[in-house]
């Protein structure tokens, strides 16, 4: 990605907000702030120096007000009503209780329906390993859905619930890729579409790169057009809701011989599908800006 600093030139307040993070008083802080926030309870979310000093771990008040100094503007705020967690400061809570620094949870693999877009085989596998969830085809070896593992998802979950969350978990960035707003850190994402030839197979991808973190979400194009208002309804008068369809297993009806996308152009992309469920004929046009048309709607009747 292009960048008008160089990944090395990280601003000073940055530096010093993370080293701020390097204690456990102040730790304790973000997590005292955060259970008076969220406890329906309590009559307001702040808490005043002395609630504050009495439920962290600190050998004197000199030392308390020094800790609680480093957070304050960064992660905290002071307000009429004592000290409050900033939204950067509840972020850090959230990530000491999602598991982002805990050891990776690795299960797998294990069988998942679906088809896979390369090949078309129904062989596919999910499993996760190196801090991420994976699902592969058995017969051509090609990983089809890669993500980030946050080991949040693998508490108190099976591992067919953490394969099913993934499966809502990928829509949710999508939704997110349809605003054009990075889901990690809702910065301004850039959206570029790439032919990958594999095989006899060529598909087109949406790349969705932020701006700001870097942090990339890429799609086929037919889950764009999939999820065209027309094309929900289509799906979902067949017996077929595909918010509840994970990637993997949309992959079935994109792979098959009903579904046909045809690239008419790579620059700047253009491209068109024929879709046929039954009784119901579809004819959409996709852009290089991700933007569907209908063109044609017929009932076969």
């Amino acid at each position: 990605m292009d960048s008008e600093d160089p990944a090395t030139d990280i601003d000073e307040s940055v530096i010093k907000s993370i080293e701020a993070l390097a204690n456990q008083q102040r730790l304790e802080i973000l997590v005292a702030l955060a259970e008076r926030k969220y406890d329906g309870k309590a009559e307001t979310s702040a808490m005043s120096f002395t609630q504050l000093y009495d439920v962290v771990s600190c050998q004197s008040t000199s030392q308390f007000s020094y800790h609680l100094k480093q957070l304050v503007d960064r992660f905290i705020i002071e307000t009429e009503d004592g000290y409050q967690l900033t939204y950067a400061g509840d972020k850090v809570r959230r990530a000491l209780f999602s598991g982002l620094y805990e050891p990776s949870h690795v299960f797998g693999p294990v069988a998942v329906e679906g088809a896979c877009p390369n090949c078309g085989a129904r062989a596919l596998n999910a499993d996760s390993a190196e801090g991420r969830f994976t699902v592969e085809c058995r017969k051509c070896v090609t990983p089809i859905v890669s993500d980030l593992f946050p080991q949040s998802i693998a508490q108190e979950r099976s591992t067919q619930e953490i394969v099913d969350s993934f499966g809502y978990g990928i829509w949710a960035k999508y939704l997110f890729v349809r605003g054009g707003v990075c889901p990690e850190c809702y910065g301004l994402l850039e959206t570029t579409i790439q032919q990958l030839e594999r095989e006899e197979h060529s598909m087109g991808v949406s790349i969705n790169e932020c701006r700001r973190c870097w942090f990339t979400v890429s799609l086929p194009i037919d889950v764009v057009v999939a999820f065209h208002p027309v094309v929900i309804e289509a799906f979902w008068q067949h017996g077929v809701s595909l918010l509840d369809t994970p990637l993997w297993e949309l992959f079935e009806y994109t792979t098959a011989e009903n579904w046909n996308t045809t690239v008419r152009a790579e620059e700047p992309f253009a491209a068109s599908v024929e879709i046929i469920l039954d009784d119901t004929e579809m004819r959409l046009a996709v852009d290089h800006q991700l933007s569907v048309t209908v063109l044609q709607k017929t009932e076969l009747r």
